[in-house]
């Protein structure tokens, strides 16, 4: 009888989409409802395009109806949890992006070791100022080239005044 019934087929097919879609069961309240909500709105759309008046409001109520079954069996949607249990891993090459089977992570570099926490800085006194030393002279001989090793500009052979009197000065000091 279901066979020749072509609202019973579309109630069916509808009933089967809604559980497909929702992932539940055939006979679950909720798809049944949602089914037959459906096909009463096919229905309506049928008699619609027939020629034939339809009540708005009707519609409207029904289209409202359709959404808060939808709601529900969003929120009500169960978690897809996959479990995947994995014997190795394979690593991916950062340059080629090439796998590597077997993959082995190389080892963390070891810890640095703690740096102990540096001993309290002791502000020692400072010592005591030097007494001042009395100024010594200071003397040409201490400081003079010819004190260290004789040599004499004026009596060496290289030096200009070897080379005889100067032509700009004269001996008076004139």
């Amino acid at each position: 009888m279901i066979d020749d019934n072509p609202h019973a087929e579309r109630l069916l097919a509808l009933r089967r989409s809604v559980s497909q879609e929702y992932g539940l069961s055939d006979d679950d309240w909720r798809v049944k409802r949602l089914g037959l909500l459906l096909a009463q709105h096919a229905a309506i759309e049928d008699r619609c395009a027939a020629g034939n008046p339809i009540d708005v409001g009707d519609l409207l109520a029904l289209d409202e109806a359709i959404e808060s079954i939808r709601s529900a069996l969003k929120v009500a949607e169960p978690l897809d949890i996959a479990v995947r249990v994995v014997e190795n891993i394979v690593g991916i090459c950062p340059k080629c992006r090439a796998e590597i089977p077997n993959y082995v992570a190389p080892p963390k570099p070891p810890a640095p070791p703690p740096i102990p926490e540096a001993p309290p800085v002791v502000v020692a006194k400072a010592p005591a100022p030097a007494p001042a030393r009395r100024a010594m002279p200071v003397r040409a001989s201490s400081v003079s080239p010819l004190s260290y090793g004789g040599y004499d500009p004026a009596r060496h052979s290289d030096s200009p005044l070897s080379w005889g009197p100067h032509p700009y000065i004269r001996k008076d000091g004139q």
